[in-house]
């Protein structure tokens, strides 16, 4: 696959519509390349060389099983990060109850600001010292 460099897709075998993408810089990454409804969708499924194309095979092929069934793998990805956003922001909610804004809002404005130094060097420093 490093031999691999021209710029684009570049479909490998295996799985119908995998392929390597080859950017400008030269960085790869895996694609699967399929249809829903008519649209035409590219699904990343990681870079290489962090992704083997053994992987990128296997992953392909689970999404395909998937489109198969009717479940677009896009569109289930993305519900599954909703899912987990919310958890996250449930448990950021529970965990910031106990101060909130009222909190931050009462303690004084110079909460953040910092103690001067005790010494100072001078503006205008004497000539040869």
């Amino acid at each position: 696959m490093s031999q691999i460099n021209r710029r684009g897709i570049n479909f490998v075998g295996g799985v119908t519509g995998l392929g390597l993408n080859v950017t400008q810089t030269g960085s790869r990454s895996w694609i699967l390349r399929y249809r829903v409804a008519g649209v035409r969708k590219d699904m990343g499924l990681g870079g290489y060389p962090d992704v083997t194309l053994a992987q990128a095979k296997e992953l392909a092929r689970t999404a395909r099983i998937k489109l198969a069934q009717g479940i677009d793998p896009i569109a289930e990805r993305r519900e599954e990060w909703r899912k987990l956003i919310a958890e996250v922001a449930a448990a950021v909610s529970r965990l910031s109850v106990p101060i909130g804004i009222e909190g931050l809002l009462s303690t004084p404005s110079n909460w953040c600001s910092r103690p001067k130094p005790a010494f100072r060097w001078p503006k205008f420093p004497l000539a040869g010292f």
